[in-house]
């Protein structure tokens, strides 16, 4: 290897070192900045040794550019890490300068462009300036400030580039099949032999032949089977990323707005270590960093004003992934002062987006739909960060463009929350193949939670029929009749049927036949079918190399049968109440585990409509819903007979004493936040409420 190749792979190797580390005192800066006093050492040593890293990989690589300027900014760290000072945040906005010009200049020493980059201190002539006092007053924040949080995830590429330790194990399983395959050619020889045999008489010969390539071939289909499994699953690492990887760039992007606004916020993440599609997720990050920062912008309110309404100064915004099935639904939400609709109308109407008459006939939900359209803005004037009409209409098409849907829900003095809900892998879906007649249709096998044959044993027969299902008693209808392909039939004895389950309900479908499973690419819709909301179709795909087939979507079946479930009377009952997909099923995920039968509804009447018909041992109510919140569903179920001593458990966002004060006066018997839930704390609570175990 001579020395050009050697400085390569050199370079190759520290752009991927710098990418991390790079990342990490980012972090660490940031975190430093509001950091408590026995916090500060820690992170002091953490960015520490990450900029000693980068001083010597860079001066080992010869960049010294690289290497002067990490310590620089050591020395700038010093005797605020002796003393474990708090960080000045004019300090931070240098420091973080620092390193983002670092990351441009790896990037540049990488691709071959280090000899037209200028003197490092001509770069950077204030880092290299006597660093500013801890008293230091915050000032206004820097012009560049909030500029490089695309470069952010442009210049860490690295972190998104395939591993090639994965892709020489994918190879390696790749010459495991070159070998079944010499494998097969002389199992095919050793077939023409035996027939040989055969031909000339030779039967014993033949015999003892066949038997060993049976044996053979066997052997080799189980190996060919368990090598494609494992490619199918390399394949898969290759091309996904733990979605941790989004997070520092977006802490930054709220970081920098808050000091453009003067607003006090910080990040959360939450399900950090799902995993999803690389593609998706480069997709998705620049509708993430308009929606943090639109959470700043629009949504968390000035300090004073938190202050005045009872707030902590600061606000915090939420990012919550969470895979289920084969979706991916990520929730951006912070506790700001939320959308009000009525702001909204005169907006519109300023604008000229629609008249008078069509905005006071809008509903509050149709208002909130407004933020989404082209050139729509709330605000008066142009700022850094928004008020240019170029918004969350970009957000929803870049959404669906991703074969994604995004919904808002919004209440006034308590937030806002945005819910995405992507396709967890682009490209092919697994769908499950049902037949109805001589046609088939698809069905996302992530909906489908089981496939059995009609017993009469288990069938009700009833309007509708019912069917026992693990101790529920689920509506059975046919998926011809509710495509209105013909009259609805009557379940008979060997008749398939699929239980599906979305949205927190569940309903057995019936179907003529079974054609199995397959991967396929979903199309979009022929001009005639598409039919927006109200259309029973997905999309389309090609089945079988040619067939073009439809596939249903499940919520538009549990939606068209109308009541998807119906508790019989085993197990113990519970209904889960929130308008947030994502709390529904992380409730009933942790309710089922602990023994519940579930059931879901997305509101306040939802839920007394669905105990009207079915009777229930235990309430779980989120308290911030759209229409009837927590507070109101408590106060009508203490005032009906049938529900006045049924358990109730409301559950916030919020852990302030004001809702719990409030919770116990509608009659709630227990109080969670959210944050006690997602640390494991609701099934505790529940059997609590209920005095069992």
């Amino acid at each position: 290897m001579n020395d050009d190749d050697l400085m390569k792979e050199l370079m190759a190797a520290f752009e991927g070192e710098a990418a991390g580390l790079l990342s990490q005192a980012s972090q660490a800066l940031m975190e430093l900045e509001s950091a408590a006093a026995d916090a500060r050492p820690a992170l002091y040593q953490k960015l520490g040794r990450a900029l000693h890293t980068l001083k010597g990989s860079g001066a080992t690589c010869g960049l010294m550019d690289i290497s002067e300027l990490s310590h620089k900014l050591e020395d700038r760290l010093a005797p605020l890490k002796a003393q474990a000072l708090s960080l000045p945040p004019m300090e931070a906005d240098l420091l973080l300068k620092g390193l983002d010009v670092m990351r441009q200049r790896v990037k540049a020493h990488a691709k071959g462009h280090g000899g037209k980059l200028v003197n490092i201190q001509q770069a950077l002539p204030e880092v290299f300036a006597p660093p500013a006092g801890p008293s230091s007053p915050a000032g206004p924040a820097p012009a560049a400030a909030g500029q490089g949080v695309h470069e952010l995830f442009d210049d860490s590429e690295a972190a998104w580039k395939v591993d090639e330790a994965q892709v020489l194990g994918m190879l390696r399983d790749v010459d495991r099949l070159r070998e079944h395959q010499l494998a097969l050619r002389d199992r095919r020889n050793a077939l023409q032999r035996a027939d040989a045999a055969l031909r000339e008489g030779r039967l014993e010969e033949a015999r003892t032949a066949l038997g060993l390539l049976a044996s053979a071939l066997a052997h080799d289909a189980e190996n060919a089977a368990t090598v494609v499994e494992l490619l199918e699953e390399r394949l898969r690492s290759i091309h996904s990323l733990p979605v941790h990887r989004l997070f520092e760039p977006l802490t930054r992007a709220v970081r920098d707005a808050c000091r453009i606004t003067g607003k006090q916020a910080r990040l959360a993440l939450l399900g950090g270590e799902v995993a999803a599609d690389k593609r998706l997720l480069e997709s998705l990050r620049g509708s993430l960093l308009h929606l943090v920062r639109n959470a700043v912008d629009h949504g968390i309110e000035d300090p004073a004003v938190r202050d005045a309404a009872g707030k902590h100064r600061e606000g915090v915004i939420t990012l919550r992934f969470e895979q289920q099935g084969n979706l991916l639904v990520v929730e951006v939400s912070d506790d700001g002062g939320g959308v009000d609709p009525a702001r909204l109308r005169d907006a519109a109407l300023k604008r000229g987006l629609l008249k008078e008459s069509e905005l006071r006939a809008m509903d509050e939900k149709a208002l909130l739909e407004l933020i989404f359209e082209s050139g729509f803005s709330s605000k008066e004037g142009v700022t850094q960060i928004s008020g240019r009409g170029v918004g969350l209409d970009v957000v929803r098409a870049q959404v669906q463009a991703l074969k994604g849907s995004v919904e808002l829900h919004s209440r006034v003095g308590q937030g806002t929350r945005f819910t995405l809900t992507l396709p967890l892998e682009m490209g092919a879906t697994p769908m499950m193949m049902a037949r109805v007649g001589a046609q088939v249709f698809g069905l996302p096998v992530a909906s489908v939670e089981s496939v059995l044959a009609v017993d009469k044993a288990v069938i009700q027969h009833g309007e509708p029929p019912r069917m026992d299902f693990r101790g529920q008693w689920l509506a059975v209808a046919d998926l011809g009749a509710l495509l209105g392909l013909r009259p609805a039939l009557r379940p008979e004895a060997g008749q398939s049927l699929l239980v599906l389950q979305s949205g927190g309900q569940r309903l057995a479908l019936m179907v003529d036949g079974m054609e199995g499973d397959a991967e396929l690419v979903l199309l979009p819709l022929p001009h005639e079918l598409e039919l927006g909301s109200r259309s029973p179709y997905a999309g389309a795909c090609l089945y079988l190399g040619s067939e073009l087939v439809l596939a249903v979507k499940s919520e538009w079946a549990l939606a068209r049968a109308g009541e998807g479930v119906a508790v019989g009377e085993a197990g113990r009952r519970a209904l889960v109440v929130d308008d947030s997909l994502t709390a529904r099923a992380m409730h009933r995920s942790a309710l089922e585990a602990g023994g519940f039968v579930v059931l879901a509804a997305s509101g306040g009447e939802q839920a007394l409509e669905l105990l009207a018909k079915a009777a229930v041992d235990v309430v779980v109510s989120d308290i911030q819903m759209d229409g009837m919140d927590g507070f109101e569903l408590t106060r009508r179920l203490r005032q009906q007979g049938g529900t006045r001593g049924l358990p109730v458990i409301l559950v916030s966002m919020s852990e302030s004493e004001e809702d719990r004060s409030q919770g116990r006066a509608a009659g709630a018997n227990a109080f969670l936040s959210k944050r006690e839930c997602a640390a494991g704390r609701l099934v505790q609570a529940v059997n609590e409420v209920l005095g069992g175990p």
